[in-house]
This record gives C-alpha cells, structure tokens and sequence, in this order.
C-alpha cells in the first residue's frame, strides 16, 4: 500500500494514508483550483502514469520543477522511491532519507509494483490494469457510457481484451490468437509466392480439372509402361535366346573336347614294350618259335609305338588350348547374359512417350498440391478464428455474468428502493453499459462508480481513484452509501470530495476519520496561487 506522499511545493509537505479509503477532502462551498484533482493526479503519477505531466504543466510553469517523495509499505517492509517532473521518465529507488540507490526506468518501475502488489496476470501491464480505473476530471476517462474506454478513441475489442486479462481469462485467447497469427503468415507467405511465381496458382475449378486430367494420365502411363515392359521383355527373350544357344554349343564343345583329352592322356599313360626276359618265359611253352623274329617285331613296333606318342604329345597341347578357348567364350558368354538381364536398356525413343506424361503428371500434381495447402492454411484459419469466437464468447459471458451480480449487489446497497441495476453488455467486439430508458445523470454516475467497485473486489485491480465530480450528480443518500461501501474495502481506494456537510452525521463521521488531505480556498495544495491575475 501507498504510505506517504512529501514534495517541498505542497503546503502540507507530507500526506499520509490509510490502508482503505482515502479522502482528499474539498471546502463546504466545493471551491475549485484548490488542488483536490490535482492531488489525485500526483496520486497517478505515483502509479506510474503520466499525465500530470501533460495535463498539469502549469504547476512546473508556476512554480518550479519538484520531485515527490513517496513510500509504499508491503508485507511490513517499507519501499522508497523519489520521482520528479525533470526526469519523470526514471525514477528512483532510495533509502530511508530519499538518497537515490538506484533508477529505474518507468516500465521496470511499475513492473516492480506489479510485483510487489502480487499481480501475477503476464499479458497486461501495471498501468493498463491501474490507469482506466484513476478517474480524474483531467483524465476525462469517465464516459458514463462507455466505462472500459481510458480514451474515446480506443478500439472497443482492445479495451473487452483488457477486461478479459484483468480477469485473468486471456490465457486460452492469446493461445489461439498466437495460432493464427501463425497461420496469417503462412497464408500471406504463399501469396506472396503465387504473386512471384514461385508456387502455381489455381483456384478449385482448375484443381477438380487436374484431378480429372490426373486419372487419365495415370491410365495412360500405365498402358505405356506396359507396352514398354513386353518390348523390353521380347528384345530380352530374343537376345537370351541366341546368347543361350551359343553357350548350349560352347559347352558341349567343352564335353568333346574334355572326353578327347582324357583319351589321350589315357594313350599316353598306356605305352609298354616286351624285353628278353618275357620272350624267354615264351620258349618254355613254345621251344621252336624264332625269338629273333619276335624281337625285329618288337622293334617294328617300338618304332611305331614312338610315332604315335609323338602325336598323341601334340594331340594333347592341341585340345588343351582348345579347351581354354572354349572356357572363355563360355564366359564370355555367361557375362553378357548376365548384364542384359541387369540393364535391360530401353532406347529414348521407346520412353519418350512415358517421359512426356510424367511431365504432365508432375505439372499437374504439383498445382494440386500447392492449392491443397493453401486451402489447408485456409480451412485452419477459419476453424481456429470459429474456435477463438467461440472460446472468447464463453470467456465473456461468464465475466458479463460475474460483474453484472456483483453489481446488483452493490446496486441494492447504493438504491434502497429497490431500483433497477445497470448491466454490463458484451460481444466480442462491442459493449454497452447502463440501465434501459434511464438517461438521468446523477444514475449514469452512480452507475460508473458500483461498475469500478465491482471490479475493484472482482479482480487485482489493487486501488481506485474517484475525483470529486463523479458524486455532484448523485443524490445524497446514494453517496452516503456509496462511501459505506468505500470504507469496508481493504484495498486504498482514494476520493475528493467537497460540499460534506449535506450528508448524514454517519457519513460525514466516516469522511473526517479518513480524511489525509484537507483543502479549502485559504488551503490550496501548492505553495503558490496563481488563480488571480499576475
């Protein structure tokens, strides 16, 4: 909570505050330029706005720049900071006695309060949560009407998401939010590709075409590849068939001729002569033969014998060169049936025709492809946008639903009577706030203060701020009970105030107890008053 609050050009140099209701009370005739708005405008720039420094430039050029001196208290530990109109954009950790130990820029400064307020909501700020609901007359931030606007000219679907993360609901939102966006660059990169060229463009009437066109030439292809494979087929079958013979007669060469070797080899293995000694065993059987003449036969033969031996000899070396001849080719051969069977080559102009449609194949597929993810990208945009509408509107229902009853509530607080209640309305892209065929004034105001009220308990909005023009409307017994309500809540809320002596005794008891700051005509809030003519 926010402690104190000193600047050496406030008549009261210190202000102190309580940890609920807060009032900066105003004179009994409500005189005006004597610093109530003002005040609260300091209380804003406490919180890290800054229009003090764009809407109350008069009081540097009056006076002078100043810095102000504040401190927060959190958990029981106290928190020292020093902000000034000179360096408004930095402001300044300190210790006990305001020495500056550290600046901070003001997005890490409200970050830090964001923290030690315990607002753990990650997808909106500090000063989005607090800004709206510091309503001050030189803010102009309290359109009856229009109670979520900070300004006129905000988007109705920024200021409906900003309720949403303050109700800490934006998490499934910005889950789909981040999908389409991811999805919005896809559809946009393949725009930009169509428009360069780079992927064929088509629309479905050219995609069911193709489909069509697709059949055909698949049939096509088919026909061709067969005609292709019995062509490949005959050419191989007319080739193997020669290839097969020739090795058929190689090889029973071969047989002729190992047979023909193995005979001579045989021969040669074969040769024998007679000597003496066997022609003598013959006269034992045969005393009259003529061993003389057997033995000139002998010799006749041994003749011939060496003759043939000769030949066979050569005979040998003959067929064995035949059969390494005959070895090879069978080889040879065997190599070339092989390789037609592995390459079974096809001229071009055999598969020309084949080449062509794959061409068309190709062409054709690939526009349907680039059309079936473009419409992919499409259909998911449109069902993730279907499904964010969705989720959002169930979000924003339950949250209409939420602050409409608790408005009540504090409807039959502020209306004795039994009045009706303004309802908040909500669509995701437009809202509305009020009560039906009641255009009074003082009620639009009423109606303004239980809608922040409301969302004051319902959330982590940590503090309200209400400027005294929000109650010159209401009638009196409706702020009697407005402030009842203002002084049961734990969170600081902080009020100006004026005109007190026209409420009852009780209310009037509750605004003195909780009075920090008191201003009059003869009291202003700065050292110096520059209402009168220089």
């Amino acid at each position: 909570m926010l402690k104190e609050i000193s600047c050496t050009i406030f008549n009261e140099k210190t202000v102190k505050f309580y940890s609920g209701l807060n009032v900066v009370l105003g004179d009994s005739v409500a005189s005006n330029s004597i610093g109530k708005s003002t005040f609260l405008m300091v209380l804003d720039f406490i919180f890290g706005g800054r229009s003090y420094i764009d809407k109350n430039s008069d009081v540097v050029s009056n006076i002078s720049e100043h810095d102000f001196n504040y401190c927060f208290e959190f958990n029981g530990e106290p928190y020292y900071f020093k902000r000034g109109t000179k360096t408004y954009q930095t402001v300044f950790l300190c210790d006990k006695d305001y020495n500056p130990i550290e600046d901070l820029d003001v997005d890490k400064y409200t970050q830090k309060l964001k923290e030690l307020y315990g607002i753990g909501i990650e997808d909106i700020s500090f000063r989005s949560i607090v800004s709206l609901y510091s309503r001050v007359w030189q803010k102009s931030n309290f359109d009856v009407k229009k109670p979520l606007h900070e300004v006129s000219t905000q988007k109705n679907q920024v200021v409906i998401n900003n309720l949403i993360k303050l109700f800490n609901q934006y998490n499934r939102i910005m889950k789909l939010e981040a999908e389409i966006k991811v999805l919005n660059d896809s559809q946009s990169a393949i725009r930009k590709a169509e428009k360069f060229n780079h992927i064929p463009k088509i629309n479905k009437t050219t995609y069911n075409k193709n489909l069509r066109e697709l059949e055909k030439i698949n049939t096509e292809m088919e026909k061709t590849a067969l005609g292709i494979s019995h062509t490949v087929a005959d050419i191989v079958n007319a080739i193997n068939n020669e290839l097969a013979d020739e090795l058929r007669n190689y090889k029973r060469q071969r047989s002729t001729q190992e047979s023909k070797l193995k005979r001579i080899r045989k021969d040669l293995s074969n040769r024998e002569s007679l000597n003496g000694q066997q022609f003598k065993k013959l006269t034992d059987f045969f005393p009259s033969v003529n061993l003389e003449k057997l033995k000139d036969i002998e010799r006749f033969h041994e003749s011939i014998t060496n003759i043939l031996h000769d030949e066979l000899i050569k005979a040998e070396k003959e067929t064995g060169i035949e059969l390494e001849y005959l070895q090879h080719k069978i080889a040879e051969t065997e190599e070339k049936l092989t390789n037609i069977v592995a390459n079974k080559s096809v001229s071009k102009e055999l598969i020309q025709p084949l080449i062509e449609l794959s061409s068309v194949l190709y062409q054709k597929r690939n526009e349907n492809s680039a059309y079936i993810k473009k419409q992919s990208v499409a259909d998911d945009l449109k069902s993730t946008k279907e499904k964010l509408s969705l989720v959002k509107s169930e979000i924003i229902i339950e949250i209409c639903n939420i602050i409409n009853n608790r408005i009540e509530s504090f409807n039959q607080i502020v209306h004795k009577d039994g009045r009706r209640s303004p309802k908040i309305v909500l669509t995701e892209n437009n809202y509305s706030y009020g009560i039906e065929d009641n255009t009074g004034t003082g009620e639009a105001y009423t109606n303004l203060i239980t809608f922040d009220l409301a969302i004051l308990e319902l959330t982590a909005l940590p503090i309200l701020i209400h400027d005294s023009m929000l109650f010159k409307n209401i009638e009196n017994s409706s702020v009697e009970n407005i402030i009842d309500i203002y002084n049961v809540f734990g969170k600081q809320i902080f009020i100006s105030i004026d005109e007190i002596e026209k409420y009852s005794k009780e209310t009037k008891k509750i605004i003195q107890s909780k009075k920090v700051l008191e201003l009059s005509r003869t009291k202003l809030l700065f050292i110096k008053d520059w209402r009168k003519n220089k």
